[in-house]
């Protein structure tokens, strides 16, 4: 992020499937994922961030898990 240039799209990295994913969301400046726990079959990760008013937000995304299929983080791109 570059919050003294007034960007706000931010890179972020989050683990899935014990795989590092990377994609990007606007209007956040700071970003933290920790890697979620496997649920009745739903991966689910809680997003720590500092929007442009500088106050901590939490979100949380899941992402469907079958023993056949793992599907691709939405919009993510892996590295």
């Amino acid at each position: 992020h570059d919050r003294k240039n007034g960007h706000r799209d931010t890179i972020i990295n989050y683990l899935l499937n014990g795989q590092r994913w990377q994609s990007t969301i606007e209007d956040y400046i700071f970003f933290h994922a920790l890697e979620g726990k496997a649920w009745q079959g739903h991966y689910d990760n809680i997003i720590e961030y500092v929007s442009s008013d500088h106050y901590v937000y939490q979100s949380a995304f899941a992402e469907y898990i079958t023993d056949q299929i793992h599907q691709r983080a939405p919009h993510g791109t892996r590295f």
